[in-house]
């Protein structure tokens, strides 16, 4: 079974050959912030941390259609955004994915590893 792994700077770690970085500079990165969510002042680290991957996962499995009169730029940009996503998910299926997220910690990691192995 598929499982996340947590990147490290640490002097020798290596990237398991087969892993798939899902940080955020990449197409899979989660667009809510852990930083920004907890500068708010409205959360602590552990609930913000909860709040954007719950985030990550309504924004990935909801209904995107807007009303015209309601796109924003940024709304425009952030349904591109989820589409190049949906469409490289299913590279990620049966490989194990990196992010910086401490383990036992949420992750949005966890939310793709769920929709790219689903039966």
């Amino acid at each position: 079974m598929p499982k996340r792994v947590q990147l490290k700077r640490t002097k020798g770690w290596k990237k398991p050959p087969e892993c798939v970085v899902v940080a955020r500079p990449t197409v899979f990165g989660n667009p809510w912030s852990l930083k920004d969510a907890t500068a708010s002042g409205l959360f602590t680290p552990e609930g913000a941390a909860e709040i954007c991957v719950n985030e990550f996962r309504a924004w990935l499995t909801r209904d995107q259609s807007l009303p015209i009169c309601r796109e924003s730029e940024i709304l425009v940009r952030l349904k591109s955004r989820r589409d190049e996503l949906l469409k490289h998910l299913p590279e990620l299926k049966g490989r194990d994915l990196a992010c910086w997220c401490p383990e036992g910690s949420p992750c949005h990691a966890d939310v793709l590893l769920e929709m790219a192995n689903r039966e």
